[in-house]
């Protein structure tokens, strides 16, 4: 009796230790985002706006309204230089309109009226990222990929995603001189 009790008062003790341990999923994102950082890439978690939300992302069951977003990861990388020319935009992936990539929105934020038509050029780049993408973003210093980290996301994937940014950062960088050029050409 004395053991049952004594094992009892252990299982109590430790019992909530268990809920501390990291889950399957939990060590699986915990070594995506160590390959990340290995590779390069800046990684946050930040929240996405969705694009086409149904109605119980836009209000709860109590009426209280939400805002649609996507709890979404944040893979930056450094771009060689700063861009001077090429003006800062989001893209969100889905229907809608304008589409400067097909299966690409720009974002209602301050992009909005920006001239992207050089982002078709770079279609196929889109095509080749993760499939649970939700948005691409450039800054003046950094492009960067939301996505969602979805089941079987791995270390290859995260290496793919790496060239695929390296590349097109490379060229947003190569149009970006290549309008500096153009435009001291046209001053001289």
């Amino acid at each position: 009796m004395v053991w049952i009790i004594i094992t009892i008062v252990l299982l109590v003790a430790f019992g909530p230790v268990l809920y501390l341990l990291p889950t399957k999923k939990d060590r699986r994102l915990a070594a995506l985002r160590q390959q990340a950082r290995l590779v390069g890439f800046v990684v946050e978690l930040k929240p996405v706006r969705k694009l086409n939300p149904d109605a119980r992302d836009r209000v709860t069951a109590g009426g209280e309204v939400r805002v649609p977003q996507h709890d979404s990861v944040a893979y930056g990388l450094g771009l060689r230089s700063r861009l001077e020319h090429l003006k800062p935009w989001r893209l969100l992936k889905g229907a809608g309109t304008p589409q400067p990539v097909a299966g690409w929105v720009l974002d209602d934020g301050p992009t909005k009226d920006r001239d992207l038509d050089y982002v078709e050029a770079f279609e196929s780049l889109f095509a080749r990222l993760p499939s649970d993408t939700v948005a691409m973003e450039l800054g003046v210093r950094v492009i960067t990929c939301y996505w969602l980290e979805k089941y079987p996301a791995d270390a290859a994937t995260v290496n793919a995603l790496h060239e695929v940014m390296t590349s097109l950062g490379e060229q947003l960088c190569d149009r970006d001189e290549q309008i500096a050029t153009e435009i001291e050409d046209r001053n001289s």
